[in-house]
Order: C-alpha cells, then sequence, then structure tokens
C-alpha cells in the first residue's frame, strides 16, 4: 500500500469503513425492521384476502348472504367520533352491520389472552355502545384466542344475563376467572347485563389463510371462467381502495367476470366503499 496514491488509500479506507458500519447497523437493526415489515405485510394480506372472500360472497347469489356493501378501512364517523372497530364493515340488507377487526398473528403462534387484545377489546366495546346497527363484531386472526373465544361461546349458550351469572359464572371457577379478566381490562363494575349482550355479538375467528384464498376461489369460481384471474383483480381493487386510490366508475362491470349475471358496483365515496 506504501506505494499506493495517498487519495486511493483514503478512499479505500473510507469504503471498508461505510461496509462496516453497514454490516453492523443490518445486524442490529435491519434484520429487526425487516422482520417486522414482513409481519406487516403479512397482516395486511390476510385482512385484504378476508375482504375479497366477502366481495367474493356478494357477488355469488348461490351463496345465501345478503351483502349489499363493503367499507374498507372505513373512516366514517359515529357519535363525534371515528369508528374504531374498520378493518372491514359488512353491510347486510337488512341494515345491519357486521364490525371487523384483523390480527396479525402472535409470537411464536400463541393464542391470544385478554390483557393482550386490551385495545382492541375497550374498542369493541366503545362501538358496541354507540351503534345501534351491530349485528357481531369479529375478530379475525391464524391463530387461536383461548379464553375469549370459550367466553363469548358460554355466553351465547343462555337465555339471559341471570342463567349466566348462576350456571357458569358463579358456579365455574374458570369461567368466573376469565370473566372478571375481562371486567377488568372493559373497567366495568355492575354492567352484567350489558357485558352479557356485548360477549353475544363477540365471534372469534380462527381461520388460515390458505382456507380463506380457497373459499373465495370458490365462490368466484361459480360466476367467473378463470378464478384465480378474477382473484387477483379483485385483490388489486380492495388495494386500491386502502389506498384511496380512483377505483372503477359507479355501475361498471368488474373486468374478468364476464360470465357474472350480477353487476358489480364499486361506489368510490370517499374510496372506501364498494357496492
Amino acid at each position: 500500500m506504501a506505494n499506493k496514491p495517498r487519495l486511493f488509500w483514503e478512499k479505500q479506507n473510507y469504503i471498508d469503513s461505510f461496509l462496516l458500519i453497514r454490516k453492523i447497523a443490518y445486524r442490529k437493526y435491519w434484520k429487526t425492521m425487516s422482520r417486522s415489515a414482513v409481519e406487516s405485510h403479512k397482516g395486511d394480506r390476510y385482512q385484504n384476502l378476508l375482504v375479497a372472500q366477502y366481495i367474493a360472497e356478494m357477488m355469488d347469489e348461490k351463496s345465501g348472504q345478503k351483502i349489499v356493501r363493503m367499507e374498507i378501512e372505513s373512516t366514517r364517523v359515529l357519535d363525534g367520533g371515528p369508528i374504531e372497530v374498520e378493518d372491514f364493515i359488512i353491510h347486510y340488507e337488512s341494515g345491519r352491520k357486521t364490525y371487523c377487526q384483523c390480527k396479525k398473528n402472535q409470537t411464536a403462534r400463541r393464542d391470544w389472552t385478554i390483557h393482550g387484545l386490551g385495545a382492541e377489546l375497550k374498542k369493541a366495546w366503545n362501538l358496541f355502545k354507540s351503534a345501534d346497527d351491530i349485528e357481531s363484531i369479529d375478530f379475525y386472526c391464524q391463530d387461536g384466542f383461548g379464553d375469549l373465544g370459550k367466553l363469548a361461546e358460554e355466553s351465547r349458550s343462555y337465555p339471559d344475563v341471570q342463567s349466566l351469572i348462576h350456571t357458569a359464572i358463579d358456579n365455574n371457577a374458570t369461567i368466573n376467572a376469565i370473566y372478571q379478566k375481562l371486567k377488568e381490562v372493559l373497567n366495568v363494575q355492575e354492567e352484567d347485563t350489558e357485558l352479557w349482550k356485548f360477549l353475544k355479538t363477540l365471534f372469534f375467528r380462527t381461520i388460515e389463510q390458505e382456507i380463506i384464498r380457497k373459499c373465495t376461489l370458490l365462490h368466484l369460481s361459480s360466476i367467473a371462467t378463470n378464478a384465480d384471474a378474477a382473484l387477483d383483480a379483485v385483490l388489486e381493487l380492495v388495494a386500491k381502495a386502502n389506498a384511496r386510490e380512483k377505483i372503477l366508475d359507479w355501475n361498471q362491470d368488474v373486468p374478468l367476470l364476464p360470465s357474472s349475471p350480477t353487476r358489480m358496483c364499486w361506489k368510490n365515496s370517499y374510496g372506501t366503499v364498494f357496492v
């Protein structure tokens, strides 16, 4: 190196130092950030597939679903504040709505706990108290919901709150412990009747992503000649709605669905609503 020009030596030192710093930064930070980004994208993909499934059911007249509209990432206001369970909302012909919240997978694929879902449960509780059109509030994840699922199912097994309290709460230590944890998280004391009604509206659904994809393709295959291409088209439209990009004009047919007897209207109201 003694014979090399000083400029080259300084430049080589700079390059070596830069590569060393980049290597350290990658090991310490970038791997973590990349992993986090991957999990975030997986969560988005899972949510978009769920939305696509309900859109496919809405278009498939044989499904028996009475869905008339879908809202994605809703920005509507309810009672002076934003809707808090807003990943997507299913509008039924009856005027009732299902509010849906999707969760990313837990670390090591563990079941969700009441405290782990505390913030989301509070949002669902606030929605329940303010909305009068709730068909159900659905939580979706590829992981299980453990105690929460048990408590919600138990609540639907009784005709009134007195039966729930007497049979399931007072005489079952396990269910009682779960119930008390929920009351603690929601910060409620003597609201057993409202809490029972709230629990009956909650559905905790554990569904693998591949199962959702297969169900969606099944519905699309009854209205499209190429179900895979139709799914790609629906997912693209869902992504555009999430990004608030301009989508199809009112009453314009969805591409790649030439055999469908049903016209699919995409209402571009703030870029969020499918009809």
